[in-house]
């Protein structure tokens, strides 16, 4: 069941963003935020759900996306990458969970920093607000990890110190082992007709899958 007046609440914040901030302004990040409270948790937003965020990858190539939902981030929390923690309001924020994505580095496999999405009704949902938030369509392979966790789950996890630093349920997966070296047939006389020896490989090691759980012990 939807909360209407929450669901005010965050409209109206929405509403104050400034809906064409400069690059400069952007930088600085000195325009016009909506601020609103989503079940406790101080949320800032800073783009709105159908408008474009932009901004350039680690190489330097200009992106640009329209966003699935609203997003910004939580007020008084500092994420892996030192700024605050990511999140992503969807349309019901009276939603019972939260669900923190893991995103790593797609090219590299190591961990980035969390993703957090509220007012999701179920993972399917926030999984799919969150993949589509990529214009390069590699939103699968930046999700290592998804943890399911109810809202008071959550804010002990915000308050808890050092726990934004390192992924809640990925783990980089180990290298698939070497297949070994193909050995040299066997030594054969006509007087016995020894058998070749074959060479065995390895069978190859299964693809690995975004990691889930259902929630964060404490």
């Amino acid at each position: 069941q939807l909360d209407i007046p929450a669901r005010a609440d965050v409209a109206d914040a929405a509403a104050d963003v400034a809906p064409a901030p400069t690059d400069g302004q952007k930088e600085a990040g000195n325009y016009r935020k909506g601020h609103t409270s989503v079940q406790g948790v101080p949320v800032t937003i800073e783009t709105v759900k159908g408008s474009l965020r932009k901004g350039k990858n680690r190489e330097g190539t200009e992106w640009q996306v329209e966003m699935p939902a609203h997003y910004g981030y939580i007020k008084r929390t500092e994420g892996a990458d030192g700024d605050h923690v990511d999140v992503y309001v969807g349309d019901n924020p009276s939603a019972e969970n939260v669900y923190v994505v893991d995103q790593i580095n797609h090219d590299d496999q190591t961990f980035d920093e969390h993703k957090s999405l509220l007012g999701f009704p179920s993972q399917e949902a926030a999984i799919q607000a969150y993949q589509a938030a990529f214009s390069d369509g590699k939103g699968p392979a930046r999700m290592g990890g998804v943890t399911t966790m109810s809202v008071q789950k959550f804010k002990a996890w915000l308050k808890k110190p050092g726990a934004r630093k390192a992924p809640l349920a990925w783990k980089k997966p180990e290298p698939a082992p070497a297949a070994e070296p193909a050995q040299p047939p066997a030594q054969t006389q006509a007087i016995d007709n020894k058998p070749e020896d074959s060479a065995q490989t390895p069978p190859a090691q299964p693809a690995a899958q975004p990691e889930t759980q259902a929630e964060e012990p404490e």
